[in-house]
């Protein structure tokens, strides 16, 4: 059996997004090529949607999405998405360890993190996910769709959540991560992230710190909900901090805290 990747059929085929093609004839696919193909395939976490798709079984399935599924004996290539087994590891994490954990990345409902539209989840942090069996990758977060947003671990993806199931809506950098600033002194040999038109990679500290800053955000302070810690929301007149109490004991108008911890930066 001979394996192609996507890349060795970039001169022949159409672009499959996170698909791994398999080219065969009347031979069954490989335990190896797709591990647990002996039983049914475990469940991957569809980027776009955040739901677990079963997208083959046994050796035979085939995600027509992703790309074209071959009959039987004919030779055509058979496309399986890159997506990440769903149970993982990352997927216990809050939100603290997954920001911090390499190959993880965090997922926020689009209206509580944006402040665009009405709030109606529990907190804007929906989970941890791992990133794409092809990641983590580097590079700027600003622009990206669902599948590309899944190969960084430094960015979050945020998601519509009003429908029955989440719809992918942005990528942006992970909340945390510092900006930088727009111009400065480069003083480290690290290369600048190759950033989209209008934006410019952001620099602190004598080096660049990976994340593409919009030209139209230069010179201003950025949106709440993406400030680097306590320190950031405070300094901002327009933002409010917002904490988790631990201990409380409340009345019907206030209450009083033994411990609180920073938890995010809202508008206000």
């Amino acid at each position: 059996m001979k394996h192609l990747t996507i890349t060795a059929l970039l001169g022949l085929l159409a672009p499959l997004s996170a698909c791994t093609l398999v080219f065969g004839k009347d031979e069954p696919l490989p335990c190896a090529d797709l591990p647990g193909q002996r039983d049914p395939a475990p469940p991957l976490r569809n980027p776009d949607t955040l739901t677990c798709d079963n997208v083959g079984g046994g050796g035979s399935g085939c995600d027509s999405g992703c790309g074209p599924c071959g009959g039987a004996g004919d030779g055509a290539p058979i496309a399986y998405p890159t997506w990440a087994q769903c149970g993982h590891a990352c997927e216990a994490l809050d939100e603290g360890s997954c920001i911090a954990a390499p190959g993880c990345r965090a997922a926020y409902d689009y209206a509580c993190q944006t402040g665009n539209g009405p709030c109606t989840a529990l907190q804007p942090f929906l989970g941890c996910y791992p990133v794409d069996t092809t990641g983590p990758i580097a590079g700027s977060c600003l622009g990206l769709g669902g599948w590309d947003c899944s190969q960084h671990d430094d960015c979050a993806a945020l998601y519509e959540t009003s429908g029955p199931s989440a719809v992918f809506a942005e990528c942006v950098p992970e909340p945390g991560r510092p900006w930088g600033t727009c111009d400065g002194p480069v003083l480290c040999d690290a290369l600048p992230p190759l950033c989209p038109v209008g934006s410019v990679p952001g620099i602190s500290d004598g080096c660049y710190t990976g994340v593409c800053i919009p030209s139209d955000e230069c010179g201003q302070a950025r949106p709440c909900e993406l400030a680097a810690g306590e320190n950031e929301c405070l300094a901002n007149a327009s933002c409010t901090p917002l904490y988790v109490g631990g201990n409380c004991t409340c009345t019907p108008t206030s209450c009083v805290c033994e411990t609180r911890d920073y938890y995010s930066c809202a508008a206000n």
